[in-house]
């Protein structure tokens, strides 16, 4: 999605563009009813990797992880986004479904000319279809509108859904009006999903936490939506 610039002039730019049909969004994955809620990751003191969890389901607000580093100095884990210290970490990653780089890649062997190190996988389950992806799938044309702001936004938190409900328009009573990410992670960009498939996503922002207006937009121009 391509995100709003909200600090110029009070003007709106509508750009149209030819977009190619793109695959459904994120679908659910192969339940499985063993497979483990948490990940466990120990970061060994060699600087190797162990993973005891080769799967994990995603939960409502993420992907939760348990790190133990046996290291002697801080280390980051992989595709998870998060830097660990030496001991006990636990942390809620907001990573997409799909299969992630899991390994631990301590301080002192990171290579700012980019060498290939080890990486392990660890498969992100989502057999509910929590996780909302962000990129439209049109299969004709698409339009995109960045609105520029004299002012600079409040970080209001997630808009309300009932608002961006009320906000876009051109919706049908099936839409669903959803948060991207997972539902609990919460946010100011939603998108709109119609007959299982991402036609429309939003950026909100607010100057007075009440009133919210739209930042931006990507919309299938075979949808209806404004």
């Amino acid at each position: 999605m391509r995100l709003a610039s909200v600090l110029v002039a009070g003007s709106m730019l509508l750009v149209a563009c030819a977009d190619p049909p793109s695959p459904r969004d994120q679908g659910p994955t192969s339940p499985a009813d063993d497979v483990p809620l948490v990940a466990e990751i120990v970061c060994e003191a060699d600087g190797s990797t162990t993973v005891s969890t080769p799967e994990v389901l995603v939960q409502p607000d993420g992907v939760h992880v348990h790190v133990l580093s046996r290291l002697d100095e801080p280390a980051s884990v992989g595709a998870f986004r998060m830097d660990v210290e030496p001991g006990t970490t636990e942390f809620v990653s907001t990573v997409a479904p799909g299969k992630v780089d899991a390994g631990c890649y301590p301080y002192s062997e990171h290579d700012p000319g980019g060498s290939e190190q080890q990486r392990i996988p660890v498969e992100v389950l989502d057999p509910d279809g929590l996780f909302v992806a962000g990129e439209v799938a049109c299969s004709g044309s698409a339009s995109s509108l960045i609105a520029d702001f004299f002012k600079r936004p409040l970080d209001a938190g997630p808009v309300p859904l009932e608002v961006a409900r009320e906000t876009i328009r051109g919706l049908v009573p099936s839409d669903e009006v959803l948060h991207l990410g997972y539902p609990e992670q919460g946010g100011r960009q939603v998108a709109v999903r119609r007959d299982g498939t991402i036609v429309a996503t939003f950026d909100f922002i607010t100057f007075d936490g009440t009133e919210w207006h739209v930042a931006s937009n990507d919309i299938c121009s075979s949808s209806g939506l404004q």
